[in-house]
């Protein structure tokens, strides 16, 4: 019902005004897709390419818990910062998002990295107690110049057993950007999460050991 009455509306107004006819088009596919038109998505690309391990009993079983993020970056939008003007303060792209909040994307890089050597569960779920706790600290665009800037990542890690802590470590990656936009922000962060994340799942496995 809804599509006849919008290709109703099409017809009736491209007759009359066919200027008005195509604003109205792609208003309605902005309204379908869920998201404001104009506006790039983006996340952290294919899978990865993991190697294959089978579930022995010998592998440690970690409990994950989701990512914890400052408020500021508990929202789908790409940041940036101008650390030659003022550094201290994050800046959002007006065209481009994340499709999910960098904690959530983040949380399932890591689960997926984790599980190559550990039997990763859900948080609470562990039976031996080991549970891997990550703080996602920075994940912006850092321009220096304005035309030149990288990826920066940093994160805390935890890991706790029955209670006790096994071990604290943190994890800084910085790559550099391609370009002085969004879309080249997004590659140097992925980049940068994935080496931050592959550090941070050996050290996670060896401690838990």
């Amino acid at each position: 019902m809804t599509r006849l009455l919008l290709n109703f509306t099409l017809r009736s107004a491209s007759r009359r005004f066919p200027a008005a006819a195509l604003l109205l088009a792609l208003g309605a596919c902005s309204a379908l897709s869920g998201r404001p038109a104009g506006i790039a998505v983006y996340d952290f690309g294919p899978p990865l390419a993991l190697a294959g391990s089978d579930r022995a009993a010998t592998l440690p079983t970690i409990s994950v818990a989701e990512i914890a993020v400052p408020d500021w970056l508990d929202s789908p939008q790409i940041f940036y910062r101008l650390a030659y003007a003022d550094g201290q303060q994050p800046r959002p792209y007006a065209d481009s998002r994340w499709v999910m909040p960098p904690g959530l994307l983040v949380t399932q890089r890591l689960k997926s990295r984790l599980a190559e050597h550990a039997n990763v569960v859900a948080a609470g779920d562990t039976l031996d107690g080991v549970i891997l706790k990550v703080d996602l600290d920075e994940f912006a665009q850092v321009f220096s110049s304005p035309t030149t800037s990288n990826g920066l990542v940093q994160m805390r890690a935890t890991v706790l057993k029955s209670g006790r802590l096994l071990g604290q470590r943190s994890f800084f990656v910085e790559v550099p950007a391609a370009s002085a936009n969004a879309e080249g922000g997004v590659r140097a962060l992925t980049r940068a999460a994935d080496d931050a994340i592959a550090g941070l799942a050996a050290w996670a496995v060896a401690t838990a050991n």
